[in-house]
This record gives C-alpha cells, sequence and structure tokens, in this order.
C-alpha cells in the first residue's frame, strides 16, 4: 500500500470534506485505536500530534509513514485502511485542489469557464 498523501490527512484532521470530514477523521481515530489494541501502538502518537495540531504538514507527514508502516506490518489493518481511504478520500475536499473540469462548476461559486467549456454553443 502506498502512503496516504499528508495532505489528505492533514485536511481530514482539519475537518475539511464538508459536512463528511468530522466524520472521516473519527473513523480514522477508530481504526488506529481498534488496531493498536490488537498490534501494538504504532500511529497513536502521530494521529494525536495531528489532532493537536491539524495544520502542520510534517505532523501529516509523520501520520502518513506510521499508518504505512503499521499496514505493510498488519495485513488486517492495511485492508480496514484501504477501506477507510475509499470510503473517505474522495468525499474529502483538500486545499488548493485543482476542480474537475468535467466535473461543472462547484455549487455556490460562479463557472469561470467560456461558454464553449461549460456545453454551450455560440
Amino acid at each position: 500500500m502506498e502512503p496516504i498523501p499528508a495532505v489528505l490527512l492533514g485536511a481530514v484532521a482539519t475537518g475539511a470534506g464538508g459536512g463528511d470530514g468530522p466524520d472521516a477523521w473519527v473513523a480514522l481515530r477508530a481504526l488506529v485505536r481498534q488496531a493498536s489494541r490488537r498490534s501494538g501502538t504504532a500511529g497513536d502518537a502521530a494521529l494525536t500530534a495531528l489532532a493537536q495540531s491539524p495544520h502542520d504538514p510534517v505532523r501529516a507527514e509523520s501520520l502518513s509513514q506510521a499508518l504505512a508502516a503499521r499496514a505493510h506490518m498488519d495485513p488486517e489493518f492495511e485492508a480496514a485502511l484501504t477501506d477507510w481511504l475509499h470510503t473517505w478520500g474522495a468525499k474529502t475536499v483538500l486545499p488548493d485542489a485543482e476542480p474537475d473540469p468535467a466535473a461543472g462548476p462547484v455549487p455556490g461559486t460562479a463557472d469561470s469557464r467560456p461558454p464553449h467549456a461549460r456545453g454551450h454553443r455560440g
């Protein structure tokens, strides 16, 4: 498993993702703590550190590395972390993310694309 991008972990820690952001963090925390009871505490300290300073990219990277190391050692954790990523990763709004032009305008924002790029002719 590739490490989870630190920017995604930072965004989840700050509650990004609209209504789902806090739920993603709670789910990640529960996953790490459940695995800790089973196989040790790898990731707990990094998770706590990021919770205390969610905008710190160094702490987010530390958590990313801790999760990757644990996933490498614990196949059950790897499967659960992969499920978490598929469930929550796409719902999390990343800071400075480029909008997907195929998805159309973000609700509540002006569409600055030229008319032909918005599917209009003329």
